[in-house]
């Protein structure tokens, strides 16, 4: 029988970050993060705008591919 921390932690592990509707996901990379740990950073194209999402939240929005 699994104990309730093992649950949790295969459902963090199975866990992806889903893009709202409408946007592409153009690139996506994991990016060293505070204390050493590995967050994904997604960028996704909407229209004529570039967004960043960094571990699942929006973080800026851009005008083109290179900014962002």
């Amino acid at each position: 029988m699994k104990k309730f921390k093992d649950l949790v932690q295969s459902l963090d592990e199975k866990k992806k970050f889903k893009l709202p509707r409408g946007e592409q996901e153009v690139d996506s990379y994991m990016e060293k993060g505070a204390k050493g740990k590995k967050v994904p950073v997604v960028i996704a194209k909407k229209s004529n705008k570039f967004k960043v999402y960094v571990d699942g939240q929006e973080l800026a929005v851009y005008k083109n591919e290179k900014e962002a």
